[in-house]
């Protein structure tokens, strides 16, 4: 028989910024409203992390901070937790998980991971994966939340139990209405864009496994094969350095334009013309569902779940292999005919309405939680 006492989640999280994961519990605190859902966000710095704070607290939900050690995150679970009997702690990198399975051992509780991808891009990083499975497989989690199906066989291979996989891509809410027009003509004098050049935007953190490096080496295939582009960077992150050394090395100074964190995405979103991802590693990216949603076509790598969101080059483009030549050349088929450009703009926002809608995707979250409590 069902318990029935509501469970109290608490969304357990490392951040450092407002980037993927931090879109998608923030989404899920204001989309979830009649439950009782909380966050506890383990961080180095406040400050970077006041963006996710207050789009938490504007969804009317606490938002707790502590340090990333684990007997500090252990206490503030505890008092989150109080005397609650249907404690859900829903985990969201591999520290986190760690923490939670520690905490359900002492103190009691349910356990729920959501993997949002995996970076294999030195030994430490590949070690925190193995642990990451490693708990998964062998733990008391009550579920293995996967947003791409790549991340679900990659547990299944490790030996996870495919009955604790369950297959729940990310959702982004659809917005009550947006103008295009108008948010290109307000970027463009912001960032003293003439208004006859294609907008290319990279939008993430500048990190390795993101490659931002690949973005600049594309940007510069496409201004010397005549495109008119301007690149526009919103992210910071450890490469920031070297993605500045190669813009000065390439000589595109007057082609790219670094913005740093940028707190309203969503204009930039409906200014571009194109959405570059170039990333090593992704499982599926909050940045191109929502730059989809606005019509802000997207080209991608081959990398995690992009196949499944854009089969088939139609509402998309998607580059085989890694070559900034080959990339550059899918981001032309755009730029030389604005006709495909629309269709395919087009055919994403639909896309993303049928099947990655936010609102499709909270069953699948509430279903989860209540199982927690049978």
């Amino acid at each position: 028989m069902a318990n029935s006492i509501e469970p109290r989640v608490v969304h357990l999280i490392c951040a450092s910024g407002f980037y993927g994961a931090e879109r998608v519990v923030a989404n899920l605190c204001a989309a979830l409203g009649s439950l009782d859902t909380s966050v506890l966000c383990l961080t180095k710095n406040l400050e970077s992390i006041d963006v996710f704070k207050q789009h938490v607290v504007n969804a009317d939900r606490e938002f707790h901070t502590t340090s990333n050690t684990v007997s500090e995150a252990m206490s503030a679970l505890k008092a989150i937790k109080c005397d609650h009997e249907n404690f859900v702690i829903h985990a969201h990198g591999y520290k986190e998980i760690v923490i939670a399975c520690f905490f359900q051992r002492l103190h009691g509780a349910s356990v729920i991971v959501s993997q949002h991808g995996f970076t294999a891009r030195n030994l430490k990083s590949r070690i925190y994966n193995w642990i990451d499975m490693a708990f998964c497989r062998w733990a008391n989690i009550h579920q293995i939340l996967c947003v791409s199906s790549d991340i679900q066989n990659r547990y299944q291979r490790f030996g996870v139990d495919k009955s604790r996989l369950v297959l729940l891509p990310n959702g982004v809410p659809t917005p009550k209405n947006f103008d295009s027009a108008h948010a290109k003509v307000r970027i463009t004098d912001e960032l003293a864009i003439t208004k006859d050049a294609s907008i290319v935007l990279y939008a993430g953190r500048l990190s390795e496994e993101k490659d931002p490096i690949l973005f600049i080496n594309t940007i510069e295939k496409l201004i010397l094969s005549g495109q008119h582009v301007v690149a526009v960077i919103a992210g910071e992150g450890p490469l920031e350095g070297e993605v500045k050394q190669a813009i000065s090395d390439k000589g595109l100074n007057q082609h790219v334009k670094m913005l740093g964190f940028v707190e309203n995405i969503e204009d930039l979103l409906l200014a571009a013309d194109i959405l570059l991802l170039t990333s090593h590693t992704e499982g599926t990216p909050m940045i191109v569902l929502e730059a989809m949603m606005r019509q802000c076509v997207v080209v991608s790598t081959r990398v995690g779940g992009m196949p499944s969101i854009i089969p088939n080059n139609q509402c998309g483009l998607i580059a085989d292999g890694r070559d900034a030549k080959a990339i550059a050349a899918e981001c032309a088929k755009l730029l030389d005919k604005p006709s495909t450009h629309a269709d395919i703009a087009n055919a994403g926002a639909e896309r993303i309405n049928e099947y990655y809608s936010l609102n499709s995707q909270l069953e699948g979250y509430r279903q989860r939680y209540r199982e927690c409590c049978q």
